[in-house]
């Protein structure tokens, strides 16, 4: 048997979902692999030297997991979309300003091992599909770095974009402005980043 290094206790332990609890439990791990289960007592006897963590006023359980998610570290609010209906919603992300791929997974991969979940599915969006290759080892190594299991998912969407029906007839229907508002290419980042200085040099300007 592996070396113990860490013994886990909790005040309830729950084995797995048809199993029943075991008051003031503990669990012991040897490197990244759990070894045992049973009770505080029984384990701390049986590996003295393990270091301890946890206590009587935890609740330990298995890892969580989270059967959906984008990888989305920031909240759609956060990076500017509103709440609304699913088409407008949809217009709105197409003006977030860009994040790095890799510090938004690894952001949301923190949130969600804070709250106890250790496999995530990820339906991924891509940033930029046209370095789709590279964005996905970002995520990936993210992931990885963090510790967490997942599922990825790359996400393709190319129908359907503002209707469910004849979407060429649709744009064709609307008004010049409106036409070009849904049409035209989401800004760069460089030109984002331009306007993010240009605005910051005006607010230097008035003090």
């Amino acid at each position: 048997m592996s070396q113990i290094t860490i013994l886990v206790r909790g005040g309830q332990l729950v084995p797995a979902h048809d199993q029943p609890a075991i008051p003031n439990g503990a669990v012991a791990i040897a490197g990244e692999t759990i070894e045992a289960i049973g009770t505080y007592e029984e384990l701390s006897n049986q590996y003295p030297n393990a270091k301890e963590i946890g206590g009587e006023q935890f609740l330990l359980i298995p890892g969580l997991i989270n059967g959906h998610s984008h990888g989305r570290g920031l909240t759609d609010f956060q990076r500017g979309a509103r709440d609304n209906t699913l088409e407008s919603w949809l217009l709105d992300t197409r003006k977030y300003i860009p994040v790095s791929a890799y510090d938004d997974v690894a952001f949301s991969a923190a949130r969600l091992l804070k709250s106890g979940v250790t496999t995530t599915m990820d339906n991924h969006i891509l940033k930029d599909p046209k370095v789709y290759e590279s964005e996905f080892d970002d995520v990936l190594r993210a992931y990885s770095d963090a510790g967490m299991r997942v599922q990825f998912n790359p996400a393709i969407r190319n129908d359907n974009p503002f209707v469910y029906g004849d979407n060429k007839a649709f744009v064709a229907s609307l008004p010049r402005a409106l036409k070009d508002l849904l049409t035209s290419p989401p800004p760069e980042e460089k030109e984002i980043q331009k306007e993010k200085e240009e605005k910051k040099a005006k607010q230097m300007d008035l003090f």
